[in-house]
């Protein structure tokens, strides 16, 4: 889709829905620049250091299930 298009959609829509536009316009941009702007966090790094066991991934997963579940 253009610029073009897009714009012609717009100019199309009735007087009411144009603040609506601009506001989700305005929404999506922030959102955008706020996504770039944050770092990769990787707080659960580590997170299981402490278990000094072989344990399979398939554990894991059986008792991370577990845990959602009750």
């Amino acid at each position: 889709m253009t610029s073009q298009t897009l714009l012609n959609l717009i100019q199309s829509l009735p007087a009411p829905y144009e603040p609506l536009v601009e506001a989700y316009i305005r929404n999506l941009l922030s959102d955008s620049n706020e996504r770039r702007k944050r770092k990769l966090r990787q707080s659960w790094a580590g997170g299981l250091a402490e278990v000094q066991e072989n344990i399979s991934s398939v554990t894991l997963q059986k008792t991370a299930l577990d845990w959602w579940t009750g």
